[in-house]
C-alpha cells in the first residue's frame, strides 16, 4: 500500500488528500487505494474527502483515548485539542454541506408552507 500526492491536483485523490490534511506522504495516515474506494463510493469528491476526514478523526481519537491526561510525581500533562478538533469537524461539516449541495439539483428551492 502506497501513499502519494501531487500539489498540481491532478487527480481527485490528490484533491481529498489536501482538503484533509493528509497531504504529507512521509506521515500519511491513509493510503491510496483507501482514497480511491471512498472516492468511487461516494456521490462526489467533497462526501468522500469528508467520510477520509471522518476516518481520520477516528483514528486520532482512539489513539487519544485513556491519554487525556499524564501524571508523574508533581508533573501533570493534560492533552487539550479543543480547539483544533472543533475546527477539524467545522472543516468535516462544511465539505460535507458543499457535497449535499452538488447533489441538489440547480434551480430549485424549497418553498415553505405556511
Amino acid at each position: 500500500m502506497i501513499a502519494t500526492f501531487d500539489p498540481a491536483l491532478g487527480t481527485t485523490r490528490d484533491w481529498v488528500r489536501l482538503e484533509i490534511g493528509d497531504h504529507v506522504i512521509a506521515s500519511a495516515a491513509l493510503e491510496d487505494e483507501s482514497i480511491d474506494a471512498i472516492v468511487a463510493e461516494e456521490a462526489n469528491k467533497w462526501l468522500a474527502a469528508a467520510r477520509c476526514a471522518e476516518i481520520l478523526m477516528a483514528r486520532w481519537e482512539t489513539k487519544r483515548a485513556g491519554r487525556d491526561e499524564k501524571q508523574v510525581d508533581n508533573l501533570r500533562i493534560r492533552w487539550n485539542t479543543s480547539s483544533s478538533e472543533t475546527e477539524y469537524r467545522r472543516h468535516i461539516m462544511y465539505l460535507r454541506e458543499k457535497g449535499a449541495e452538488m447533489l441538489a439539483p440547480v434551480g430549485k428551492r424549497f418553498l415553505s408552507l405556511l
